[in-house]
């Protein structure tokens, strides 16, 4: 990996609280950047002819907008996978203070995104609060539109007031599209066993696309925020590590073949390419794919 803007910087890890990261495989280049006392701001520009690698963690909730030249992307977002083949239409990720995202992005092979940097006390102390789970893979022309507006304020004198401003409209805007279209789709507390066969069938029928959050709350009658905490209700887990699991049980079933080479695996399971397979699935399970067949054909 090469240093850039996004590049090696935050803490080592300690025991005594989670480390901080920005890494990337590619050069970034620092395009603008503004800092206010709750809100930074930042523009950049990256170019690779290959695929790039990102593993990202900050004590911020952080707004990404991936704005130009991005076509896909595959991220492990605090252990489960989410994906995009479409990222120009889904170019929006969020990700509360803490949590870990780590993948791969690909991209044409110029692009341009930016980054807006929340303190979570800011948003506390104003009685504002986001998911505790990443939001990865959405669209938003009004989102867009207030983005594009605080741009041109970054050389004001009056960029912190206008900045705060945007930010508590910004989460107010993502709190009310999350916690929109109410539903009788829970029980105690949980899916409704329909709501949940509904979306277990339509991710084992799909493990080789890419699975979003919000087309599994649509299917389940929820909104997004409802969704994630009936889902885990009734699961244990989040809906992400849900489709990663089912993704990796897959693999397994799959590897038990010794005919079926590791790409085909890794299509067939969502994966975008082999290497991105067996750092994954060696990541869960504690071998390589290929070892986990050695040892099961024995």
């Amino acid at each position: 990996m090469s240093r850039g803007a996004d590049g090696f910087s935050g803490k080592a890890p300690s025991a005594t609280g989670p480390s901080y990261f920005r890494q990337v495989s590619a050069r970034v280049t620092p395009e603008n950047r503004q800092l206010a006392p709750s809100v930074r701001f930042e523009t950049n520009r990256l170019h690779s002819d290959a695929p790039v690698a990102w593993r990202f963690r900050q004590p911020e909730a952080s707004l990404f907008w991936w704005e130009t030249g991005f076509t896909r992307y595959d991220l492990d977002v605090d252990g489960g996978k989410t994906q995009a083949d479409t990222a120009s239409r889904r170019p929006f990720g969020l990700i509360p203070p803490g949590a870990e995202i780590r993948g791969e992005h690909h991209i044409k092979p110029d692009c341009t995104y930016h980054i807006l940097f929340i303190d979570p006390a800011f948003l506390e102390l104003r009685g504002k609060s986001l998911l505790g789970e990443p939001l990865i893979g959405f669209s938003d022309t009004a989102l867009e539109r207030s983005i594009r507006e605080l741009s041109q304020w970054r050389d004001d004198a009056t960029f912190s007031l206008m900045a705060e401003g945007w930010a508590l409209q910004a989460v107010a805007r993502i709190r009310a599209r999350l916690d929109a279209e109410p539903s009788n789709a829970y029980a105690s507390g949980g899916l409704t066993p329909a709501a949940f066969r509904r979306v277990q069938d339509y991710v084992c029928a799909r493990l080789h696309e890419s699975i979003g959050l919000i087309e599994l709350a649509t299917l389940a009658g929820l909104s997004v925020r409802q969704f994630s905490r009936a889902f885990r209700a009734t699961t244990g887990r989040s809906p992400a590590r849900f489709v990663h699991d089912r993704r990796l049980e897959l693999a397994k079933t799959m590897l038990l073949r010794s005919d079926v080479k590791l790409t085909e695996i890794a299509f067939a399971c969502g994966f975008s390419h082999a290497q991105h397979f067996s750092n994954s699935f060696h990541r869960a399970i504690g071998m390589t794919p290929s070892a986990f067949r050695r040892r099961a054909l024995l």
